[in-house]
């Protein structure tokens, strides 16, 4: 879920409104404190608090997608919902290898990684239900 999400909002930032090419410039500056706020959160935070509190920062900024009018909302909530999920795929990372023991650890991380990949390969297709209903695509994502 967390790949088709993230991939969601990576594919889609145009969707939102505004300039396309500031939108995705904005989108893969976000990438690079994502992944230093993870670190901290991990660090201070520990694995099950981050995730969880990430994963109520992606839900509610999905949703204030949806209900938002205006498109400068439309893109800081949508910006704000890829900061999260691109923190909550590094504390998964963390958290999944340090979840099982040594004999095990590369069959699950390889496995959730390869289940996590079906979402990010389902994720450009997701956008061909926006002919069905326009608010489809920000409802999957």
């Amino acid at each position: 879920v967390i790949g088709l999400v993230y991939y969601g909002f990576s594919l889609n930032m145009a969707d939102f409104g505004g300039n396309v090419y500031i939108s995705f410039l904005m989108g893969g500056v976000v990438e690079f404190p994502a992944s230093i706020i993870s670190i901290l959160t991990l660090r201070y935070f520990g694995r099950k608090k981050s995730f969880f509190g990430f994963l109520t920062i992606i839900s509610m900024a999905s949703l204030a997608v949806i209900l938002s009018t205006t498109t400068v909302l439309k893109v800081t909530f949508a910006l704000i919902g890829k900061f999260a999920v691109g923190t909550v795929w590094w504390v998964v990372e963390v958290y999944v290898s340090e979840l099982y023991p040594t004999l095990m650890r590369n069959c699950a991380s390889g496995s959730s990684q390869a289940i996590s990949r079906l979402g990010s390969t389902a994720a450009p297709f997701m956008g061909d239900l926006v002919c069905l209903n326009p608010s489809n695509i920000k409802i999957l994502f």
